[in-house]
This record gives C-alpha cells, structure tokens and sequence, in this order.
C-alpha cells in the first residue's frame, strides 16, 4: 500500500481521538479502541479505515467488559500493533501529523526507537 497523506493526515486525526502508545508487561503496544452498538456487529468502518491507512496491525474483538458499577458497556474493537518494531512502525507513518502530546507520549514509550 503507498502512503497516501491525506489517508495518513486522517488516520493520526482518529489516532488521537482514540488512540495511545502504552507499555505494558515491558511490551510496548499502539492502540485505538471503538465500540460500536451490539456484539452482532463488525468492525466499524472508520477503524477499519484507520487499519487499512496504516498498513499495519491488527482488528481484535468485539469485547464486552463490566465496569465498576457493574454495568456493561458498549462492545469494543481493538486496533493495535504490538511490540517494538511494530509500534515503531505505526507511529512513524502518524508521526508528521500528530499533536505535541502524542508524540511526547509515544517517545515516552518508545523512547530512542523512534528517529524523529
């Protein structure tokens, strides 16, 4: 797939609505999450186009999760690219157009991987 920056501009646009680069475990991990209304229903359109911009990871779910007041929320889907080299690889086809924030939040994650 090449890189298309506007299809880029968008996917770091959802990217930071919903999005985040954590470590967990001493694994590192990008990730967006969306719920969509019942468990019957597949991915949501936007994050499937999220996936297909990036050219990278993986669609998980839905998954239903009960909260601490014991009420289940929405069913969800997972975006995410797992480990090092993948996360790398994510952020830096979002990197020219992500916010200050995110960008200091992955460094702070993926600290010198990331050449920019």
């Amino acid at each position: 797939m090449e890189d298309s920056s506007a299809e880029l501009a968008w996917a770091a646009g959802f990217f930071e609505q919903g999005g985040c680069t954590t470590r967990s475990s001493g694994r590192a991990r990008v990730a967006v999450k969306q719920a969509v209304e019942s468990l019957g229903l597949p991915p949501p359109n936007e994050l499937v186009q999220f996936a297909s911009a990036l050219g990278c990871g993986v669609i998980r779910g839905p998954y239903t999760e009960r909260h601490r007041d014991g009420r289940r929320r929405k069913p969800i889907y997972y975006w995410y690219a797992d480990g090092e080299e993948r996360s790398v690889e994510a952020i830096s086809r979002l990197w020219p157009f992500l916010s200050t924030f995110k960008r200091v939040q992955a460094k702070r994650v993926l600290g010198k991987l990331l050449l920019p």
